[in-house]
């Protein structure tokens, strides 16, 4: 109650729907006992390095990613249509896009929906995504921002496992730098169609103990 006071107090806006309410996704990962156990909210990832060098994917809410899927094949349409030109800055579109992603964020901690942190709407425990790992199976852990694994997931410039082994090789920033290349290339969201030229890349690489 006391964050929802203080962003009453300090909001330019009141909003008025689920959907104008701030969000955030997050992930987080913990030993218990002989297990590493992954918890997720939206649309962060976690990868997962196992000790034969395979890698298990512990991805975004199949919802939201449905949710981001036809916000896309809107832009397309309004593309194939004219209505929106190869010229157009993607913010551009916003506005026209505005109904498809306000009907997708309505489904925040929604039955049917997708969990996330908001101050709209209680998170409800069922949409919290969870899985377990024999922690003796694993050596390192990756967890992601949807704009980290875009590499992977939007823009094709490395798989699962290819990001695994420059993240150890390189480190996240030399990976940071191949994304940001990647939206450079492609501002206006030609070569890979988006809502956004950039989102935030955040990741944190993690080491395994048994």
């Amino acid at each position: 109650m006391e964050i929802l006071d203080l962003f009453t107090r300090r909001a330019r806006l009141n909003p008025q729907e689920i959907s104008e309410w701030p969000c955030a996704a997050t992930a987080r990962v913990y030993r218990n006992g002989n297990d590493v156990c992954c918890e997720s909210l939206d649309d962060c990832a976690v990868l997962l390095r196992r000790r034969d060098g395979g890698v298990e994917v512990f991805g975004a809410d199949p919802v939201h990613t449905d949710i981001d899927a036809r916000s896309v094949a809107e832009l397309l349409r309004l593309r194939r249509e004219g209505i929106l030109t190869d010229q157009t800055e993607i913010l551009g579109a916003g506005s026209l896009l505005m109904p498809v992603i306000r009907e997708g964020r309505a489904r925040a901690n929604a039955p049917g929906g997708y969990g996330c942190f908001t101050l709209g709407a209680d998170l409800r425990s069922e949409l919290l995504r969870t899985r377990s790992f024999a922690i003796d199976s694993l050596t390192h852990v990756l967890l992601m921002t949807d704009g980290f694994y875009a590499l992977v997931e939007d823009y094709g410039q490395v798989t699962d496992e290819d990001l695994f082994a420059r993240a150890l090789s390189e480190g996240l920033e030399s990976l940071t730098r191949t994304l940001r290349a990647a939206e450079d290339s492609d501002p206006r969201g030609v070569r890979w169609p988006r809502l956004k030229k950039s989102d935030d890349a955040t990741a944190v690489l993690l080491r395994v103990d048994v």
